[in-house]
């Protein structure tokens, strides 16, 4: 079983190529999270983890997951034995995130054997110096990505252990525990987040936020509520680029990934 988590598509696009390549099924971690629950898992079955890396850490909706999962009784917990691995995507690097979620595993009574990373288009434009990819950067990043994740697939296939496939970029250890700290910390309140006069209530925004954090007031503008996960999947979605992050994202650009095919991928 794969638990996945994308916001604007990224990773939504890695899960499913994964599962279509491993025969593996799929279940949403923002299910878990709305539902407080965890699915049952095969005996023997596989456990793999796929979403973005959020501030050199993992994203909140992931933490939210894993605390929900200490509760469950000892039948939902992992073993030791289970093969349990990780495929984080980033526009650049992970910093020490891998290493968070062995934590976080080992947390449920598991074991991470292998993690890799996945090179994707940037969509995080909230901070100075942060914006989408080029074009040409954006498409030499999508010309790879597919190639990666059956290479990855491979591996998963002949449970390979002891693989720590990650791009941890420059000063892993301070971009995690430091400025990840920091970002996690000040960074993930969704109060900045306005809409211009150019909005014309289509409710993009409302649909791509897969946590369904946001509603409509009286006059059809976009409210944010408290649960967010700074996914940003709400500002790339939005047809007039109306969304703004304070004065963070003024003049930055949107990103989407492209469709997946009509491939059959297993479900739940």
């Amino acid at each position: 079983m794969i638990f996945w988590f994308s916001g604007t598509g990224n990773s939504r696009l890695v899960a499913y190529r994964l599962a279509r390549l491993t025969h593996d099924r799929l279940w949403p971690i923002a299910r878990v999270c709305n539902s407080g629950s965890i699915p049952q898992i095969g005996e023997g079955e596989p456990v793999g983890f796929v979403f973005p890396t959020y501030g050199w850490d993992l994203p909140k909706v992931v933490r939210k997951m894993m605390s929900i999962w200490r509760t469950e009784p000892a039948s939902l917990q992992l073993t030791k034995s289970r093969y349990v691995y990780l495929v984080t995507t980033c526009g650049d690097d992970t910093g020490k995130l891998d290493r968070r979620m062995a934590k976080a595993i080992a947390s449920i009574g598991g074991q991470l054997k292998s993690a890799w990373s996945v090179i994707m288009p940037n969509t995080y434009i909230c901070l100075p110096g942060f914006d989408v990819d080029s074009k040409v950067v954006e498409q030499k990043k999508l010309s790879l990505w597919q190639s990666r994740v059956e290479e990855i697939a491979k591996l998963i296939l002949q449970r390979r252990e002891g693989i720590w496939d990650i791009t941890e970029g420059h000063l892993p250890w301070l971009k995690t525990y430091v400025l990840g700290f920091c970002f996690h910390q000040w960074m993930m309140s969704p109060k900045p987040f306005k809409v211009s006069d150019q909005c014309i209530s289509c409710n993009a925004c409302v649909r791509a936020c897969v946590l369904g954090n946001i509603h409509k007031d009286d006059n059809g503008i976009p409210l944010w509520g408290g649960n967010c996960t700074m996914c940003l999947a709400c500002y790339h979605h939005c047809s007039t680029h109306s969304i703004s992050y304070g004065k963070w994202t003024v003049g930055k650009g949107q990103y989407l990934p492209p469709k997946e095919t009509n491939e059959q991928v297993p479900q739940d």
